[in-house]
């Protein structure tokens, strides 16, 4: 019987939810699969080898299931609507509550945390926030390297402050386009081409100006480059350049970016076929043409990812601009970053 719960939570994970769900989803099939994997644990322990082997699978069967029962109730909490108290709004604190990776900024600075407050309900409903966790700090392990290796690695800070405002105005804008898309009525159908858009500019634009902050940054902690000055930004600029050095460096930053959205969209190579996309494409200048197929909820995973990869990366600066910038250069950044 675990075993058919387990075939049927992986049949349920690959075909998600509404896009208000989808966290939600991913969470409770989570919580699911560790349960059954908990009960597959507790029922072997009559055929084990020996006792300790028994006692084993015990113990890992008790943790898989409290974890389980935490997890699932962390799912049912996703369903459960933020507060929208004008004064806990301004505090930053509704976007702490989401941004959990944030929480010691919130303490210091609640203030910082406004711009984020127009992205808390999509990112608490469609992004995974462990695994945010963990590219957030992917990011800052970088930034943090490069400062060991050369402390003065960001003196055209007007560059770096410019570019990282420019780059969170782009997630804002594009974020509102997305925000929109899914609370319209159209059918699903009717989302491939703005999806499909707003996938290619967030490539493009905040993806592209934070990745190539990112990989520059890996790259000083290796000696490969010795500052972000206009020279290291001309090697690594553009969205296949800058994705191919983060696979290279951090591929967690480049995990689930498929450069088929964006070249779909550019090309405007795609169509829709019942709740499929189709998506034209050739590998190499000589190879024969393929088509990769899509459904529409594995469409909007993919652009909520990009978007998670973004705001991770965005967080990572900013958490890192608090802790290891000065007093003038942090004050700087912040003006920037309320008012981008």
């Amino acid at each position: 019987m675990a075993n058919e719960v387990i075939d049927v939570s992986l049949s349920l994970k690959r075909n998600p939810g509404p896009p208000h769900l989808l966290a939600t989803h991913r969470t409770l099939i989570h919580g699911v699969l560790m349960f059954a994997s908990a009960i597959i644990d507790f029922f072997t322990t009559l055929t084990a080898p020996t006792i300790s082997v028994a006692i084993e699978r015990m113990k890992r069967g008790q943790e898989l299931l409290d974890s389980s029962g935490s997890t699932v109730a962390e799912a049912c909490s996703l369903l459960q609507p933020l507060h929208q108290e004008p004064e806990f709004l301004l505090s930053g604190s509704a976007a702490a509550a989401v941004f959990a990776e944030l929480s010691d900024l919130a303490a210091k600075d609640p203030v910082l945390l406004r711009p984020l407050l127009p992205l808390a309900a999509t990112s608490r409903s469609m992004h995974d926030p462990r695994r945010r966790a963990e590219r957030v700090a992917l990011t800052r392990s970088a930034l943090d390297a490069a400062t060991q290796a050369a402390p003065d690695w960001t003196t055209a800070l007007d560059e770096f402050v410019a570019q990282s405002a420019t780059a969170w105005r782009k997630v804002v804008e594009q974020h509102e386009r997305l925000v929109r898309l899914i609370e319209s009525s159209r059918q699903r159908r009717g989302w491939v081409d703005d999806a499909l858009d707003i996938s290619m500019r967030v490539a493009e634009g905040p993806y592209q100006l934070y990745g190539q902050i990112v990989v520059i940054a890996s790259k000083i902690s290796t000696g490969a480059e010795f500052a972000f000055d206009t020279e290291a930004r001309g090697r690594h600029r553009g969205f296949p350049t800058v994705l191919k050095g983060l696979r290279a460096e951090l591929p967690g930053l480049a995990d689930g970016i498929d450069p088929l959205l964006r070249n779909a969209s550019a090309h405007y190579d795609y169509m829709v076929d019942g709740d499929r996309v189709l998506i034209n494409h050739v590998y190499g200048k000589n190879a024969p043409p393929q088509v990769d197929e899509l459904r529409f909820d594995d469409l909007l995973a993919l652009v909520a990812n990009l978007f998670e990869q973004v705001i991770a990366m965005a967080i990572g600066i900013l958490t890192w601009v608090w802790q290891s910038a000065g007093s003038a250069d942090r004050e700087k950044f912040r003006q920037a970053w309320l008012t981008a």
